[in-house]
């Protein structure tokens, strides 16, 4: 039977025969509840609780086995609603045994809780039997989880966007520690991640800092940590006088200390992490694992060509390459300036 793309829930109630076992499974972090119905929504056997582990599983395809002996059926399709990211595991096992899994909506498996009890209440039980439910009905999504070569550059981008949140959210904690203790800062210094700007920080980081030291001893510090350039008796001058008449707080500065440090401390850790991530992303070690192509395996192809009428030169490079046996393939394109 064959329907448009317009009518994706009848091709997923088709998908349900008389021969088919549908689990709905509540997902936890350390145990999980399934219940078994067959395709007109009639329980079939008892609940069957499990853990989450090599033997818990194993358990699971055995009930569920033994309910499709008892009752004659062929397959299994068995819904789960997604929480977070405690069905991954479970999703991967039950894959390598031939096993669908799919998914279905929170908000829908919370707007239809009530219409066997009337009840808002919500539990590991009710819940399985919800899902299951929502399943025969076609409301579901077949999940489509990276393989290979793309689940190593889903985990890597992943990766990296925490990394740079972290990094923006330490950034924004910083700003807010300089407009409550040393709002004239920025003035002395534009860009505060800047190498002389940090090292004053560290060392002389609340305005009465920077007056019990004076502008002498936070040259000295600035050269004796190779900072060259761009600062000098000037700058140290310019430092002073804002600190001298800063409106910054006064109270509580032994603790905002120890907060700017760990702050500086984090701040650092996470740009050494970043600078890390794209060492690795240029380093023959990603080029050589099984994630990326091969050198050896890349083959690029191209060409270029002059516009003189508008003075620019245009490249276009293709590159293809073989990883695993999945092809792949992307454009390079430049225009440049010519005169």
């Amino acid at each position: 039977m064959k329907f448009n793309q317009s009518n994706k829930q009848n091709q997923r109630i088709s998908r349900i025969s008389e021969t088919t076992l549908v689990i709905g499974t509540d997902i936890a972090k350390h145990n999980h509840v399934v219940r078994a119905f067959n395709y007109r929504g009639i329980e079939l056997g008892k609940r069957c609780l499990f853990q989450n582990d090599e033997n818990g599983l194993l358990n699971l395809l055995a009930w569920a086995e033994s309910i499709k002996q008892e009752h004659g059926l062929t397959d299994v399709l068995l819904g789960v609603e997604p929480t977070g990211h405690y069905w991954f595991p479970l999703f991967h096992f039950l894959k390598q045994y031939g096993v669908e899994v799919v998914l279905v909506n929170p908000h829908h498996v919370k707007k239809s809780k009530e219409l066997d009890d009337n009840l808002p209440t919500k539990n590991d039980i009710k819940d399985a039997k919800v899902v299951a439910k929502l399943v025969i009905d076609g409301r579901y999504t077949q999940p489509q989880l990276p393989e290979g070569v793309y689940a190593d550059l889903r985990v890597l981008m992943n990766q990296r966007d925490r990394l740079c949140g972290d990094l923006n959210r330490v950034k924004g904690r910083i700003h807010n520690w300089l407009d409550r203790f040393f709002p004239e800062y920025t003035q002395v210094f534009k860009d505060w991640e800047g190498k002389a700007s940090l090292i004053t920080l560290q060392h002389f980081p609340l305005p009465q800092d920077v007056i019990a030291a004076g502008e002498t001893t936070v040259v000295a510090i600035w050269k004796k940590n190779d900072v060259k350039r761009a600062v000098g008796p000037k700058r140290a001058e310019l430092l002073y006088r804002k600190a001298q008449k800063s409106i910054g707080l006064t109270e509580g500065a032994m603790a905002a200390k120890h907060e700017l440090a760990m702050y500086l401390e984090q701040y650092a850790m996470l740009c050494r992490q970043i600078e890390q991530w794209y060492d690795y992303m240029n380093s023959d070690e990603a080029y050589h694992t099984p994630a990326w192509p091969s050198p050896g395996l890349t083959d690029v192809s191209g060409s270029w060509d002059i516009d003189a009428t508008k003075g620019k030169f245009v490249a276009e490079a293709t590159v293809t390459a073989l990883v695993k046996g999945i092809p792949l393939g992307w454009t390079i394109y430049d225009v440049s300036d010519i005169y």
